[in-house]
């Protein structure tokens, strides 16, 4: 990574701060305009090379794609709620930038929580009126309620399956033959993770691609690369592989 772009790369995520602090006074004042032009410009950056790197999607698409995001309700609380956390806020609207793009039938995500991630994917295969979600994710008594950041609109087209991926990943696959779009969000683990990209790498269409969060909490996600030879695109800490 060569100096500019870790430097844009600081750059973006400050903005992004500032813009998630900003959006507390969204209902008030609105004064987040200016930074969420400034934000526009600077996703043409490091985010925008993962999704140009993953797809052949053009610095118009991605604009659009971003004016419609912004000015989304659950986009504005998600980025006020996880302000604290700007690498989840980021990552998560490239989810949206990337199904929107890609109009997938099928993505499936291990690791759901509040729903951040999911909220976005679900955002975007709403705004192309096509595609379902199908999320795993374990029971934890501390989210009792998994995707409670998911509204009611949106949850026409998402299934949410209770279960370890060990136990619900590969019949959900077998089932849906072939996905767009994995997502490895949950079970941290250098097992959990092996287990997961080589169980939904063989029922990824070609041309679709698996994300992971969380690459460099161990080896898993680079050890599969170099097990199967594939190059991936990486942001912070979200890798991800296009299957050729």
């Amino acid at each position: 990574m060569n100096r500019f772009r870790v430097s844009r790369f600081i750059f973006h995520n400050i903005m992004r701060v500032l813009y998630a602090i900003l959006t507390s006074s969204y209902y008030y004042l609105r004064p987040y305009s200016a930074v969420k032009h400034l934000l526009l410009h600077y996703d043409q950056g490091f985010g925008f090379d993962l999704c140009k790197d993953l797809t052949n999607m053009s610095e118009d698409d991605l604009k659009r794609y971003c004016q419609t995001l912004y000015s989304k309700e659950t986009f504005r609380n998600i980025a006020f709620g996880w302000r604290h956390y700007p690498s989840i806020m980021m990552q998560a609207d490239i989810l949206y930038l990337l199904v929107r793009h890609m109009r997938p039938d099928n993505v499936v995500e291990v690791g759901v929580g509040a729903g951040a991630s999911s909220v976005m994917v679900l955002e975007a295969l709403s705004d192309n009126e096509h595609g379902h979600l199908y999320s795993v994710d374990l029971w934890d008594a501390n989210i009792p309620n998994k995707g409670i950041l998911v509204p009611s609109r949106l949850r026409k087209r998402w299934n949410l399956i209770i279960g370890s991926a060990e136990e619900c990943l590969q019949g959900l696959l077998d089932k849906l033959g072939q996905i767009d779009i994995f997502i490895h969000d949950g079970g941290h683990t250098y097992e959990s993770m092996t287990f997961q990209f080589e169980t939904a790498w063989s029922h990824i269409k070609r041309r679709g691609i698996l994300l992971s969060h969380d690459i460099y909490s161990n080896s898993a996600f680079f050890d599969f690369l170099k097990k199967r030879n594939l190059s991936p695109s990486v942001y912070g800490g979200l890798g991800g592989i296009k299957k050729r």
